[in-house]
């Protein structure tokens, strides 16, 4: 009853968000054959969508990084797509607070129909599982034990013109961070600047599950 129930709901959610206006953010690599099996059915049916490729060190990191930002955790199966950069829809989709994964025929008759029919998850072979190192950089400038405080300096650095300044939460303890990146040699870089105003400023990394 339970899986009926978060299949209606998936139906419900993802029936208004496919949408023929919608823009497509698909990521790819080399040898995955579901990869080539998304470009051979999208090529020449969706106009709004660019491919990205995670051969690219760069662009396997920005892909992980949108990942954490969704709140999905689970296994990477290839291709990763991102509607309107907000919204997984392979390999997963988000029902109740929970990602629940999808099979990606499915997915790509959904994108050219704007309608959803179930299938079970893709049987995508160890090829289509992305492996790269999941890590992140954030530039740190202040700790706090309580969220209030660490949300006040993000306020201020917002203020003074450090737009991605925000919190996270890490090791029992709330940091506020100025910049973050994919890649620590543009991390170590930006942190010179930084301490010209924070002089215990620092890089704290992050691997991602």
């Amino acid at each position: 009853m339970n899986t009926v129930i978060t299949l209606f709901l998936l139906f419900l959610i993802t029936i208004t968000t496919y949408s023929q206006s919608s823009y497509y953010d698909i990521y790819v690599m080399t040898g995955c054959g579901n990869c080539a099996l998304a470009k051979q059915n999208l090529d020449k049916n969706l106009p709004d969508y660019q491919f990205h490729n995670t051969d690219s060190q760069v662009i396997g990191r920005q892909m992980l990084l949108k990942l954490h930002q969704l709140g999905y955790q689970g296994k990477i199966r290839m291709p990763v797509i991102i509607q309107d950069d907000s919204v997984l829809i392979h390999p997963a989709q988000k029902v109740n607070e929970e990602y629940i994964a999808v099979d990606l025929i499915k997915v790509l008759e959904n994108i050219k129909k704007s309608k959803l029919e179930f299938g079970s998850e893709s049987s995508a072979t160890s090829k289509c599982d992305f492996k790269e190192e999941n890590l992140i950089y954030y530039l740190v400038c202040g700790n706090f034990d309580t969220e209030e405080k660490a949300n006040h300096l993000s306020e201020v650095l917002v203020s003074r013109g450090y737009s991605q300044a925000n919190t996270i939460f890490f090791n029992r303890l709330f940091r506020v961070y100025t910049h973050v990146f994919q890649n620590k040699g543009d991390a170590d870089e930006m942190l010179q600047q930084v301490r010209t105003q924070y002089k215990g400023a620092y890089v704290l990394t992050e691997k991602l599950n």
